[in-house]
C-alpha cells in the first residue's frame, strides 16, 4: 500500500514539473525582457558613474629658433632625420658678433699696452701742475717780502732825509728819486693780496685733482701708485674679459642645437634668408611620449583625481593591448573642449583636462588618439 502511495506521488510531481516548463517556454518572451532590462540597468549603472573618456597621446615638440636676428647660413639635418640632443642643425651668419671680439681683442691689446703708461704719465703731469703751482706761490710770496722789504727802506730813508731838507740842509734834489719810487711800491703792495690768493688757488685745485686722481687709481694704504695702476689694469682686463666671454657665448647661440633626441618634423626657411628672433626654423618631435592628455565631459566633472589609476589604449577598434598610467594633474576649471570630441555637430563640449603619465613602454604615437578609463572602472 505504501509503495503505491509513493508511486502516486512520484507521477503527481512529474506532472507539476513538466507543467511548469511549459508556461515557462510559452512565457519565454517575457522572461528574456525581464532579463534584458536588468542587463542594461546594470550597464546604465556602471556607465552612468564614468565610462570612457577620450584622449591624446601628448607630442613633445621642440621649435629650434634663433635669439637674435640673422641671416641663415646651413640647415645641416634633413626631413625625418633623427637627432640627439645637443646636435647642430643649422647655423646663422656671425659677422658682426666677430666684429665686435675682433674689437675686444684690439682694445685688450690696447689696454695691456698704454693703460699703465698712459696713467702714469697723467699722474706725473698732476704732480707736475701741483709743483708748479707751488712755485709760482712762492715766487709771489717772495716778491711780496722783497717788494715790502724795499718800501720799508724806502720809507724809512724818506723819514731820515725829510727833517735835513726841513732845515734846509739838503735840498729837495735828494729825495726826488724816492717820493716815485715809494708811490709805485705802495700800489704794487695793494696788488699783491690778490697775486698770493690766486696762485694759492691754483695750488689747492691742483693738490686737488692730483689727490681725485690718486682716489681713482684707488691706491691702498702703503701702496705705491705703480701698484695701483698695475691693479686697476689687470681689473680693466678682467672686465674686457668678462664681455668678451659673453660676446663668445652670444655667438655660439648663432649655431642651432637640439635640446633632446628625437626626429626632424619640419624645417622652415633657406639658406641665404633673414630669421627673425624667435622665429622657428627647425621642429623636433620625440617618437615616444610617456604622457596623454585626456579631456573629462563636463558630466564627469568630479570622476577623475591626482594619483587614480587609469588605462590607455589605441582608439582603433582592433587593439587590445591597455597602458596602464597615473593620473598626474587635472585642470582646475572647466573649459570648452575640441570640437572633435562632441558627438553632435557644431556643439561645444566642456569639460577639464586630464593629464596622465603612462606607466609601461608602449608603441603609442604622438598626437594618436587614445581611450582612457579609470581602474575601478574598468570592466573591458
Amino acid at each position: 500500500m505504501k509503495e503505491q502511495i509513493n508511486a502516486v506521488k512520484d507521477q503527481h510531481g512529474r506532472r507539476r514539473f513538466v507543467f511548469t516548463w511549459r508556461r515557462i517556454i510559452r512565457n519565454w518572451p517575457v522572461l528574456g525582457w525581464l532579463l534584458a532590462i536588468a542587463a542594461a540597468i546594470w550597464i546604465y549603472g556602471r556607465s552612468a558613474r564614468f565610462g570612457n573618456i577620450t584622449g591624446t597621446v601628448d607630442a613633445v615638440v621642440e621649435a629650434v629658433a634663433p635669439l637674435d636676428t640673422a641671416r641663415l647660413l646651413s640647415i645641416d639635418v634633413t626631413l625625418g632625420e633623427r637627432v640627439r640632443a645637443g646636435q647642430a642643425l643649422a647655423r646663422l651668419d656671425t659677422t658682426v658678433l666677430d666684429a665686435d671680439l675682433a674689437e675686444y681683442e684690439v682694445e685688450r691689446v690696447e689696454t695691456e699696452g698704454s693703460m699703465a703708461r698712459d696713467m702714469l704719465q697723467m699722474v706725473r703731469q698732476f704732480e707736475t701742475a701741483v709743483k708748479e703751482a707751488e712755485f709760482q706761490l712762492g715766487q709771489v710770496q717772495m716778491e711780496h717780502k722783497s717788494a715790502q722789504g724795499e718800501l720799508d727802506q724806502l720809507k724809512k730813508e724818506y723819514s731820515r732825509l725829510l727833517p735835513l731838507i726841513e732845515k734846509r740842509t739838503l735840498t729837495e734834489d735828494a729825495v726826488a728819486e724816492i717820493r716815485p719810487r715809494l708811490a709805485a711800491l705802495e700800489e704794487m703792495m695793494k696788488s699783491y693780496p690778490g697775486l698770493i690768493a690766486v696762485a694759492d688757488e691754483r695750488l689747492r685745485s691742483a693738490v686737488r685733482d692730483r689727490d681725485q686722481l690718486i682716489e681713482w687709481i684707488g691706491a691702498k694704504d702703503g701702496e705705491d701708485i705703480a701698484g695701483a695702476i698695475a691693479r686697476q689694469m689687470q681689473n680693466r682686463l678682467k672686465v674686457l674679459e668678462k664681455s668678451r666671454a659673453s660676446r663668445e657665448r652670444e655667438r655660439n647661440n648663432y649655431v642651432l642645437r637640439a635640446t633632446q633626441d628625437g626626429v626632424v618634423a619640419s624645417i622652415w626657411g633657406d639658406p641665404g634668408e633673414v630669421i627673425i628672433a624667435g622665429m622657428p626654423v627647425i621642429r623636433i618631435v620625440q617618437e615616444k611620449s610617456s604622457q596623454v592628455v585626456g579631456y573629462l565631459p563636463e558630466v564627469y566633472v568630479a570622476s577623475m583625481q591626482v594619483g587614480q589609476r587609469a588605462w590607455v589604449w589605441r582608439n582603433s577598434s582592433g587593439s587590445r593591448h591597455r597602458v596602464p598610467a597615473k593620473v598626474t594633474a587635472v585642470s582646475p576649471e572647466v573649459n570648452d573642449l575640441p570640437t572633435r570630441l562632441s558627438p553632435f555637430a557644431n556643439q561645444i563640449v566642456r569639460g577639464r583636462r586630464v593629464v596622465l603619465e603612462l606607466l609601461e613602454e608602449n608603441d603609442l604615437v604622438p598626437g594618436e588618439s587614445v581611450q582612457i578609463r579609470t581602474s575601478d572602472g574598468r570592466w573591458f
